[in-house]
């Protein structure tokens, strides 16, 4: 992509420091994830910039549910917003493809219960793999926030994903608010051959 064009998608949807803002962080990933073809980039953010507040309402509307004790309603906005933001991440579809600098999930916006189901999906995904974990570990970024917005600025999803995963899990010393998840590479025949001479 030629840098003034990207330079221009940046200057385009950069927001940081609100809540449901786009991050220089997520441009780069957008347009790395559409091969740096401009138009296909400009039209995955446009569609993130609609995710974002669809995110943001159901959100709300979660809150205001859950404050009067609407437990089927809350629950159904929980459902969508989880949907909404999986579908932020449709790259994981494409696991088989992805560079190792690809794999980077956005875990910001999900419930609790939603962003463990995903982590689970992204194990899955990749151990079911035909060309990953052959040759080598591999390492995922997953993007959780500093729970800044989170109630108490308590980082639920950190703690939990540091209680689960504590032996495969490390912080991003440059980023508190990305952690590393690492898969050991599969053990193979060779492997196993190594082992016995």
């Amino acid at each position: 992509m030629f840098c003034r064009e990207f330079y221009e998608l940046k200057r385009d949807f950069y927001i940081d420091g609100v809540l449901y803002g786009i991050t220089n962080d997520w441009v780069d990933l957008t347009a790395m994830l559409n091969a740096e073809d401009l138009r296909a980039t400009r039209k995955r953010l446009i569609e993130d910039r609609c995710d974002r507040y669809l995110i943001e309402t159901f959100h709300n509307m979660r809150n205001r549910f859950k404050s009067e004790k609407n437990w089927r309603l809350t629950k159904s906005c929980e459902n969508y917003i989880n949907f909404q933001v999986r579908k932020r991440n449709e790259h994981i579809d494409r696991m088989d493809f992805l560079e190792p600098q690809m794999l980077i999930f956005d875990l910001h916006w999900f419930t609790l219960g939603g962003a463990l189901d995903f982590v689970r999906e992204i194990e899955k995904a990749l151990k079911n793999c035909k060309n990953k974990l052959i040759e080598h570990d591999e390492v995922v970024t997953l993007i959780i926030g500093k729970g800044n917005h989170s109630r108490h600025q308590v980082p639920v999803i950190y703690n939990k994903l540091i209680e689960i995963y504590s032996d495969r899990i490390s912080v991003d010393v440059k980023n508190t608010g990305r952690v590393f998840l690492h898969f050991k590479k599969k053990i193979t025949y060779s492997d196993g051959l190594q082992g016995v001479l």
